[in-house]
């Protein structure tokens, strides 16, 4: 869904502070770039068009300034969860390359003035212009500094010393045309405007390095003076025993501050929680816009980034990676026999069925009888019958094994029933009858 929030549901009055600002400092910077260009228009002085170039720089940074508050004031997001205030960084080096590149303007067009010979130029007008510009360009100045150090913008602050060349420029132009007045040397003028260009150049140079060390998060020595008082009277208050890896950083005028802090290890986790959010919420007050994380630890205990921590406990190499997962057994559980029997497969003691049927026989073939069974021996000394034990049935031996795992096709097997003139015994005769017939005497014998 678009994003529906104005810029009143979450800009700050601090905020609205800055680009209010700001927005003076656009106003009233067109106002001054206006007189200057009139100015050279009245006089034809190089001098005054270097200073006027300066100036329309100095609208286009205020520009850039505005948005870019406004950007930064935006809250966090998930792309952006420590918000949008780096941009004020980026704004102080565009600004710095636009002074960079004025100086560079105002040196080549004086030095081309210079070589092609002086002009002509009206003075007196240029002087009242310059001394009205002066007078307007201080103020604003002075405006914008102070407030952006009360505000503790970097943006106002760079914009601040950019005003404060560009009030130098115009002070050194104004002497320069009174020199040429006095002296009615005209060469003095592109002169003036190489100075002014020589002056300029430094200011560029340091907005770029401001800007450079915000992107690299290069920590403020100020900042950190005024951190480590605070935890100075915490340690003598004996809230805390020492602390150590105090870091901060910038977004913008944002400060993001993170520290380790030891504390009397018999305190419980809810204490350490309570004395660590005091002792943030003190450093978020003197840093104010700031956000203080503070990592706890007990009392001389080790940590790899304190240098008077006791060392670490030597390394065994007998020593477990991981700890175990599991509990050990007791000696009750590992006594007891284990059952195997779950993890065993099940053998098939069948051997492989043949699906193929047998071929078919012709109706004129009668098969022989099957061989009576052999009568079982009396004597223990005599050979046993081959019988169908477990040994046979896995080792796939045996007369009566193959007798019993024979196959046959109910068709041929109704067949040979038919066609038996031998068969002449009842379906259902038992064991001990089939007996008894097959020991009783012949009467034809």
């Amino acid at each position: 869904m678009p994003d529906t929030q104005t810029p009143k549901d979450y800009i700050t009055p601090h905020q609205m502070n800055t680009l209010k600002v700001a927005l003076y400092a656009l106003i009233f910077g067109t106002l001054i770039t206006l007189f200057k260009l009139t100015a050279y228009l009245l006089t034809g002085s190089v001098a005054i068009l270097s200073d006027t170039l300066e100036s329309t720089i100095n609208i286009a940074a205020a520009a850039v300034m505005l948005y870019s508050i406004w950007y930064a004031s935006r809250p966090a997001d998930k792309t952006h969860p420590y918000g949008h205030g780096k941009i004020e960084f980026l704004a102080v080096g565009f600004e710095g390359i636009l002074i960079l590149f004025a100086a560079i303007f105002i040196a080549f067009t004086a030095i081309k003035k210079l070589i092609s010979g002086p002009a002509s130029i009206n003075v007196n007008i240029g002087l009242g212009f310059l001394f009205i510009i002066g007078l307007l360009t201080a103020g604003l100045a002075y405006y914008v500094s102070s407030r952006g150090k009360k505000l503790n913008n970097q943006i106002l602050i760079a914009d601040g010393k950019h005003l404060i060349t560009d009030v130098l420029s115009t002070l050194g132009v104004f002497l320069g045309l009174i020199l040429v007045k006095l002296t009615g040397w005209l060469w003095l003028d592109p002169i003036i405007a190489i100075i002014i260009a020589a002056i300029i150049f430094p200011m560029s140079w340091r907005l770029l390095w401001q800007s450079l060390s915000g992107l690299m998060d290069r920590s403020d020595p100020a900042d950190l003076k005024r951190i480590h008082e605070i935890l100075d009277r915490e340690v003598k208050a004996a809230s805390i025993t020492s602390y150590h890896k105090v870091r901060v950083r910038h977004t913008g005028s944002y400060h993001w501050v993170d520290m380790h802090l030891q504390v009397d290890p018999t305190l419980t986790v809810a204490q350490s929680h309570t004395l660590a959010s005091a002792i943030e919420y003190k450093i978020e007050q003197a840093l104010t816009p700031a956000n203080a994380t503070a990592h706890v630890e007990p009392s001389g205990a080790y940590c790899e980034h304190n240098p008077q921590s006791p060392p670490p406990p030597p390394y065994s190499s007998d020593a477990p990676s991981k700890p175990a997962l599991e509990p050990a057994r007791d000696d009750k559980a590992s006594a007891q026999p284990i059952d195997e029997s779950e993890n065993l497969e099940p053998i098939d003691l069948a051997p492989p069925r043949n699906d193929t049927p047998p071929p078919p026989t012709t109706p004129t073939s009668k098969p022989s009888p099957p061989p009576p069974p052999a009568p079982a021996p009396k004597n223990p000394d005599e050979a046993t019958p081959d019988v169908f034990t477990v040994e046979n049935a896995i080792t796939g031996s045996g007369d009566l094994y193959e007798l019993a795992h024979e196959e046959a096709s109910p068709l041929q097997e109704e067949q040979e029933s038919e066609n038996d003139p031998t068969n002449n015994y009842p379906e259902n005769i038992t064991d001990e009858e089939s007996d008894d017939d097959f020991n009783a005497p012949n009467p034809n014998a």
